[in-house]
């Protein structure tokens, strides 16, 4: 969330969850003119995020890979 505060932006903030915890960091990035988009597993995902989500994913974990090598 630190790139939300120092960036200038607007860019697109993916966050891989979905508590309602996020909504004031999220509040934030809407204000900045960023896209926020939430992606979560099933049905994990509390409605509180609706009015600071421009897009919701759904993934199957089984599908992520870890990428020891990735340069970062």
């Amino acid at each position: 969330m630190s790139a939300l505060y120092e960036e200038d932006g607007p860019e697109t903030l993916i966050l891989v969850a979905g508590d309602a915890d996020y909504v004031p960091p999220l509040e934030k990035a809407i204000e900045k003119g960023w896209r926020v988009e939430v992606a979560f597993v099933d049905k994990g995902v509390f409605a509180a995020l609706d009015r600071v989500v421009h897009e919701y994913r759904t993934f199957d974990p089984r599908t992520i890979q870890h990428y020891p090598d990735y340069p970062l």
